[in-house]
């Protein structure tokens, strides 16, 4: 592939992909158009923004990666619906390590949710000082991972948040961001607070102030998330007893333990059934569980479709997708 020099011509390869490559894309197969950009020049915004708008009008996901200190991220992120959508890269060197980032991505794009039926789904997230700071920011990727799983979208799947430390609060009702997008920058502005680890606490809340908004007739699941055990309290509940208002409304409680400090034993008091317990050694070893997870949730649910957890692209990739390579001219 020739290199080509000058300024930016991100516009033109946009429009040459979505004039010449995608009208022969075929009919049930997903079409992605991933921009790879080392240029501080994106082009003209407004004629981005157009080009870009028409490439998912007929119904391309765009997802984008911004090599290098000089890259106008900016610009990029503006026609994008998602800020996710835009990967930075530090250095080309960096880019081969950043792969299989970029592929699951694009796998994530490419499939639709695997539980289809709609669901109201609260995260209680741990925002315990044991956390710490690092695995605070997995813990928050896990729980964005899971909300595309079952495909939170308007009329569809709603996710609310209940955060937990020394106290508990809510942090996103179920009407509050219907949208996928909208969810997921909730989850980014949760504030990491550092205390101690009431579980009981966030049931309560849970209980209280989230399933009382959930629908009729749609499931209802609590996923707890801690990493460590219930800190004892002169006025704590036990597990079993704080639980049990939710499990009388119906609500069917996932407990997800990470790292060594975790009591499964603990963990099993607020669940129905053993296989309602995941416990996982680090947040990574988590991740690589969030298939399982969404089975048995989806199995909750009342319909599940298998999903197998995978570190890269899975073996289907190239016989389901088409590969064009639009190359963009430099303008001197």
């Amino acid at each position: 592939m020739p290199r080509k020099k000058g300024r930016s011509g991100l516009v033109r390869a946009l429009e040459v992909t979505r004039r010449d490559v995608f009208p022969s894309a075929r009919a049930g197969i997903p079409k992605i158009a991933f921009v790879l950009s080392s240029d501080k020049h994106s082009g003209d915004a407004r004629a981005l923004a157009v080009v870009s708008d028409s490439l998912r009008q007929e119904g391309v996901k765009l997802l984008e990666a911004g090599v290098g200190n000089e890259v106008n991220l900016h610009g990029l992120r503006s026609v994008m619906n998602n800020n996710d959508d835009v990967n930075p890269i530090q250095s080309h060197d960096q880019l081969s390590l950043k792969s299989t980032n970029i592929s699951l991505k694009i796998c994530e794009a490419a499939e639709p949710p695997p539980c289809q039926t709609p669901v109201d789904l609260a995260f209680i997230v741990d925002s315990s000082g044991s956390i710490g700071s690092k695995n605070y920011l997995k813990e928050k990727h896990f729980i964005k991972q899971l909300a595309r799983s079952f495909g939170v979208a308007p009329g569809q799947s709603r996710a609310a948040l209940v955060l937990y430390s020394d106290s508990a609060s809510v942090k996103a009702g179920f009407d509050q961001y219907p949208t996928l997008e909208q969810f997921h920058k909730s989850v980014d502005d949760l504030p990491y607070e550092k205390g101690y680890t009431r579980i009981d606490l966030a049931l309560e809340k849970a209980n209280q102030e989230v399933f009382p908004q959930a629908r009729k007739g749609v499931p209802k699941i609590a996923i707890l998330i801690t990493d460590g055990k219930q800190t004892k309290a002169a006025d704590s509940k036990g597990l079993r007893e704080a639980s049990e208002p939710l499990r009388r409304a119906g609500v069917r409680v996932l407990a997800v333990g990470i790292g060594s400090d975790v009591d499964s034993d603990e963990l099993r008091l607020v669940t129905e059934s053993d296989d309602d317990v995941v416990v996982a050694q680090s947040f990574p070893d988590l991740l690589l569980q969030i298939g399982n997870l969404t089975n048995r949730a989806c199995e909750l649910a009342g319909e599940c479709k298998s999903v197998q957890p995978r570190l890269g692209p899975p073996e289907w990739l190239p016989a389901r997708f088409g590969v064009a390579l639009v190359l963009a001219e430099k303008h001197r």
